[in-house]
């Protein structure tokens, strides 16, 4: 093969030498006072080492760019590891709660655009100390999500320092999901705006199981500060369920009203959304002026098969009547289906109003 090619360089040689002896052809170049003649094969030629010499310049040129671009990605490279390496270090010093010290790391973790974001939402919270106002600031220039969570934590910050009006303000604009209906929550609490609770207690996630005892008790105070019927429904609206089984609670709440077919009706619905054997003994010893309507009421839902709520109504409905040997049997018939201490204390009262004072201290035992 090696041969083959050889003769073919060897004819085609003697082919183009015999053609430029005999046929070299001329090409004149002329430049103002420049003149070059030569001849044609030899301009060819030229021509061809011009383009080679092109080619290779070309080549050398893209090797150089080309190293200056892995430099450039090298660099950054390192510059991207090393805002990582600050990320993670801050991250977790705050998990640890050195938040100081996880905080100065966040801070270096700004320079690049890709951890700034995540650095921003960390150095936002209201733990974030001297760098959080230039980490707000930057979040509230930035896409609507980061404005959404430098309003979110504005709030959470306004609520902190008592501002309840301007976290208001912060959150009217955030849309409704677990994280922003929580603090709002908050916020409603502090502003005792019972009919806004109560409209979105449902969408609360986990309403009661992250309500905090600060909150439960400062929702039980506000009782006190009730000053309408209209903000009384709204209040028991608003309550959880744990506060729905507290009698005395209820009990004093709806004595509050100034209508008391209006709490009667209102204690009606709570039993419908949540019924509760607190709320059933409530709703039998609510005021005598709807004594008729409860007692027909209680009828109608013993009317299937009483259960041990309604059972538990009947002898508090009995009981307020004065009729307590009456009152004794359903509570008794309550308790066999159903063990509580709210039955137990009526029916020892029950048995105390009958003079049996030796039957009440069992049951009273029994708490």
């Amino acid at each position: 093969m090696r041969r083959f090619w050889l003769l073919i360089t060897v004819v085609l040689a003697l082919a183009i030498g015999t053609i430029t002896s005999r046929s070299p052809g001329y090409v004149l170049i002329a430049y103002e006072d420049m003149m070059l003649q030569t001849s044609l094969w030899v301009a060819v030629l030229g021509l061809l080492v011009l383009l080679l010499a092109l080619r290779w310049l070309w080549a050398f040129l893209r090797t150089i760019l080309g190293t200056k671009d892995k430099l450039a990605a090298w660099s950054e490279g390192r510059r991207l590891a090393k805002a990582l390496a600050f990320l993670g270090k801050g991250v977790t010093l705050r998990e640890l709660g050195e938040v100081r010290r996880g905080n100065r790391y966040l801070v270096q973790a700004l320079d690049l655009p890709s951890t700034k974001p995540v650095a921003l939402a960390l150095l936002a919270t209201d733990d974030a100390g001297e760098a959080q106002p230039m980490a707000l600031e930057a979040l509230a220039r930035g896409s609507q999500p980061q404005k959404e969570l430098a309003a979110l934590n504005q709030a959470a910050l306004a609520l902190k320092a008592g501002l309840t009006d301007v976290a208001a303000e912060h959150l009217a604009a955030l849309p409704d999901n677990p994280k922003t209906l929580a603090l709002k929550r908050r916020v409603w609490l502090a502003a005792k705006n019972w009919a806004l609770l109560a409209k979105y207690k449902p969408a609360v996630a986990k309403f009661d199981e992250t309500l905090t005892l600060a909150e439960h008790e400062q929702l039980v105070a506000a009782r006190r500060t009730l000053t309408s019927d209209a903000e009384r429904q709204a209040w028991l609206d608003a309550l959880p369920s744990i506060s729905l089984q507290d009698d005395g609670l209820l009990a004093a709440a709806f004595d509050d009203f100034d209508q008391p077919k209006l709490a009667e009706k209102h204690c009606r619905t709570l039993i419908e959304q949540s019924p509760t054997l607190a709320l059933y003994l409530v709703y039998a010893e609510l005021s005598p002026e709807t004594l008729s309507e409860r007692s027909r009421q209680i009828s109608r839902w013993q009317q299937p098969a009483p259960n041990a709520n309604i059972l538990a109504a009947m002898g508090a409905l009995a009981a307020t009547a004065g009729e307590h040997a009456e009152a004794v049997a359903h509570y008794s018939a309550s308790l066999a289906l159903k063990s509580s201490g709210l039955i137990r204390v009526r029916l020892a009262r029950s048995f105390l109003a009958l003079g049996e004072a030796d039957k009440a201290l069992i049951h009273l035992r029994a708490l």
